[in-house]
């Protein structure tokens, strides 16, 4: 009896420049007013530019719940973390 031990790549770093995320997030901020930007961010990040897939977009979202503050400001901090790495 063998246990095969499959060793499973890191998730591919979508090739995104700070400009390019610096405007996404710069439109919903210009553009949402009274919340609901939730919807917009995965449009914006999964199916309109594929920079994340929805399962990391969705974890993301669920720890920034987790955390105060406003949704856009946490996810644009979450999701320039994942895409560009910490600083």
């Amino acid at each position: 009896m063998s246990v095969s031990s499959e060793k499973t790549d890191p998730p591919a770093i979508a090739d995104v420049t700070l400009a390019a995320l610096f405007l996404a997030f710069s439109r919903l901020g210009c553009t949402s007013f009274g919340g609901r930007t939730g919807s917009w961010v995965y449009r914006e990040m999964v199916p309109h530019h594929g920079w994340l897939a929805a399962r990391e977009l969705l974890t993301e979202m669920a720890l920034g719940q987790s955390l105060p503050g406003a949704n856009g400001i946490k996810m644009s901090v979450l999701v320039g973390r994942r895409l560009k790495g910490g600083a």
